[in-house]
Order: C-alpha cells, then structure tokens, then sequence
C-alpha cells in the first residue's frame, strides 16, 4: 500500500534534506551550527521523528522496527546503569532519533520521488565536496594552508604519527573527513548511468576524479579499503551483465576473480595518485622556491573521535595489577600492525567484559565506555574502531543483536538487488548498494553509525533507505 500525498511527502523530504544539509556544512560555521542546535534543532528533530510515523508508508520490511526497538534498548540498558531518564547520554539518545526520518524516507517516497530526492542530494553533496576537494588539491599541491575566515580551520598539510603528512582538512581528522568524499563519489556513479544527458557525464567524471584524489591524499586506510570495495562491486556488477548467457559455476568464478582483483587494483590506485600529486607538487613547486609557513593547526589525530578519553568513573570496577597489552603473538601480531593496533583494541574489550561481565546484557555510559579497555592498551584509543565492538560496549548483547540483524538484512537485500534481473532495477538503482557496501567495511575499522550522529551516518540512513525503497517495490511484503 502507497500513500497519495504527494505534497506532504516533498515537505517531508524537503525537510530531511535541510536538515542532512545542515550537518554537511557543520564545520564551515560550527558557531551558528552549534546555536542552531540549541533552538530549532531541539524542535526538528522531534517533529521528523514523529512524523515517521505518518510518512513512512507501508513497504517497509523488518529493517525500520529492528532499528526502533534499538532506540528503545538504548533508553533502556541508560535505565538499567542507573540514570534516571536519561540523565547520562541524553544527546545521543536524542540525536539517534535522526536514524528514523533518513532512514524512512527513501521508502515513504515513489521512484518518481526518490530519484528527484538523490538528483537534489548530488547536485548539493557534489558541488560542496567539489568545491572543498579543489582547494585541497590546492594546498596539497603548493605545500600551504588555507584558512576558514569564519573559524579559522585550516585546509593544508599536517604530520602524522607515521611521519609523513596528510591532508588536514578543516581541522577535522582524516577518518572523518575522507568519508566526506567517499560518499560523493559513489553518489557520481549512479549520476553517471542515471542522467539522460550523456555530456552531464563529463563534470560527473572530473568531480569524481576530484573526490578519489582527496580521499588518496588522506592517507586514511579504512576509506581506501572501502572506496576500493564498492568500485570493486561496480566492476562486478558490469561484468555481471556482460556474462548474463554464461554459466553460473563461469560466471561465479570470474564475478569472484574480478572482485579479488580490482579490490587490489583500485586500493593500490590510491596509493598511485597520492604519490603521483607528491611527484606533480615538487616539480610545480620546488623546495627552494616555497617559504616555510607558521600554522597553528593541530596535528591530525590517529582516531575520529576528537574527545579524549573519559577520566574513570566510580562506577567502574579497575582491578588492580592488570598487564597491559604490548604486542599480540605471532601472526596476530603482524595483523594487528597492519590493521594500525585495531586487533589490539579489539582484544582490550574482551578483557574489559571479563573484568564486567554486567556490561553483555546492559551496556554502559558513553563516559565509562573506554575506561578499563584503555588500562590494557598502551596507545589510548578514544573508541573502539569497530561497529558492532562499539555498539555491544555501548547497549549490551541485545543492542548488538538488533543491529546485526539491520546490517545483515541490509547485505541480503543489497546483493539481491545487485544481481537482480527484473527489468525495473536499471543499472543505476543498483549503484546503490555500492555506498551501502563500502560504509559497511568503514564501519568495520571506525564508528559512526548507531552511536553517535554526524553527517556520515546520515548519509548511510539516506542511501539505505533509498535502497530499500527500489527493493520492496521489486521484491513487495507479503
């Protein structure tokens, strides 16, 4: 069944995508963002939230109840640690209700609809990023920095902890920021095979272009890996409809080959084009000939979350005498140097719910979350640099629950309708499922969605629910 308001589901939409804009341009101005936050953002949000309700039609599947019943176990396992309503993490709790509009959205809307909603969305997300990505390259390829006026956040090149530098872009960290244009990009793929006009191509491919440089000079391996992983399905999906009269054992084995290889060959590629924009910046611009430059801006940080970790609180138990963890054995140890002492954080919090067991079934603070993993580790981590690790420290076993559930439903529904042969899913509804993919690997090495609210996990809510609009009109409820 389809609701016929077409009028109030553009304001609804129209509403959403305000408010998603709001988020992007945070960091531009985080004075009046903040300010907002504090007046009208407190009455928005309640308002799309409720108003899910009312607009969200009637195709949705199990996705949007296994995410409701979440925001109700994070209310709950707040309860059950001792806070009267949501004394602790009442923000958060808040700000998750955000998961419900974005997330609903695209399966309120008719095809009409969505495709109107991504068209606007690009044209924003596209021209911003694009803009912000040209003055990167600039201060990457002439050494210097540029300042936001408004802020004084800097756009230019930082040292990191590894020694080299990256691009530092609006003193905000890396993990963060070359998310920022992964998204973009694969928004220019379904640009790229849904727009009529075939010369629309062109600024399509130079602004992706723009966005794959950005990310590379990042230096930020989780957005390489996962840019690497949805260009790699796009390669499958194309080479899918070419072997459509072939075998299924032949087409399996080439589809999973040509996965394999282009995941190598477009992770490898970033590291090229990074190296290449260095070799381009000391012909242009020899040593010699540029000035040394006094900036005050910090050096980029190894995690996204900018806060510290939380001072221990009372309510947590620390046994004493506890070893920390200097190097995992073996061949653990050399997975836990590639994957930058992620294995390491990992293993802390199994050794933070051996010390509490409680946390399996109620979860803990945001403020306690990091207290006993970091007596085990020597490099301090703000977060635990994983999803499901992060939202089981942070709601317990029932809150990892629901979310496997909303994760694994969405890789069944996105893979069917990659491989799908119904008529209806075109070559670029199916490009959908390649942002959701790529998220899902971030978010295998970082955090974002489900715990706390930015302008990434919005965009994974928005691309979701866009997919799932398509999917359950192919494939309708019983």
């Amino acid at each position: 069944m389809q609701l016929r308001m077409p009028g109030r589901k553009n304001v609804f939409a129209a509403a959403v995508f305000l408010l998603f804009c709001y988020f992007m341009l945070w960091e531009l101005n985080f004075y009046l963002a903040e300010t907002i936050k504090t007046t009208w953002y407190m009455m928005a949000v309640p308002v799309l939230t409720g108003g899910v309700l009312y607009f969200r039609g009637l195709r949705d599947g199990p996705e949007f109840r296994l995410l409701l019943a979440y925001w109700l176990w994070v209310w709950l396992s707040r309860a059950l640690n001792g806070a009267p309503f949501l004394q602790y993490d009442f923000q958060l709790f808040f700000d998750l209700g955000l998961m419900f509009p974005f997330f609903a959205l695209g399966m309120a809307l008719d095809a009409a609809g969505r495709r109107r909603f991504l068209n606007w969305l690009s044209a924003a997300a596209g021209a911003y990023y694009f803009l912000l990505g040209l003055v990167c390259l600039m201060a990457f390829l002439q050494r210097r920095m540029f300042l936001n006026p408004i802020t004084e956040g800097s756009i230019g090149l930082v040292p990191s902890a590894g020694g080299f530098q990256r691009i530092n872009i609006l003193d905000t960290n890396p993990d963060t920021t070359a998310y920022w244009f992964m998204m973009p990009l694969f928004l220019m793929v379904y640009q790229f095979f849904t727009c009529r006009r075939k010369l629309w191509r062109v600024p399509i491919a130079l602004a992706s272009l723009v966005y794959f440089a950005v990310i590379s000079i990042t230096y930020t391996r989780s957005v390489m890996l996962a840019t690497a992983a949805g260009l790699a399905l796009l390669v499958v999906l194309l080479a899918d409809r070419a072997l459509r009269s072939s075998g299924r054992g032949l087409r399996v084995c080439v589809l999973l080959l040509s996965f394999l290889l282009s995941l190598v060959l477009f992770y490898k590629l970033s590291d090229t084009c990074a190296a290449g924009l260095s070799r381009l910046s000391y012909t242009l611009y020899p040593v010699e000939t540029v000035a040394p430059a006094e900036s005050s801006a910090p050096a980029a940080a190894e995690s996204e979350d900018p806060a510290a970790p939380a001072p221990e609180s009372a309510a947590v138990r620390r046994p004493a005498n506890r070893a920390g963890i200097t190097q995992l054995p073996g061949l653990w140890g050399k997975l836990d140097v590639l994957s930058t002492r992620r294995l390491t954080v990992w293993y802390s919090a199994l050794l933070a719910l051996r010390d509490d067991p409680s946390v399996l079934w109620k979860g803990q603070f945001v403020k306690d979350m990091m207290v006993v993993s970091n007596t085990y580790t020597p490099h301090k981590p703000p977060h635990y640099h994983n999803v499901p690790v992060q939202v089981l420290m942070f709601t317990g076993l029932p809150g990892l629950l629901l979310i496997l559930a909303v994760l694994i439903l969405l890789l069944v529904r996105g893979f069917r309708l990659l491989f799908s042969r119904d008529p209806h899913a075109d070559l670029a509804v199916k490009c959908l499922f390649l942002p959701v993919a790529a998220s899902l690997v971030y978010y295998m090495l970082e955090i974002g969605i489900f715990t706390r609210c930015d302008v990434r996990p919005l965009y994974f809510y928005l691309i979701c629910g866009m997919m799932l609009g398509w999917y359950y009109e192919l494939y309708p409820r019983r």
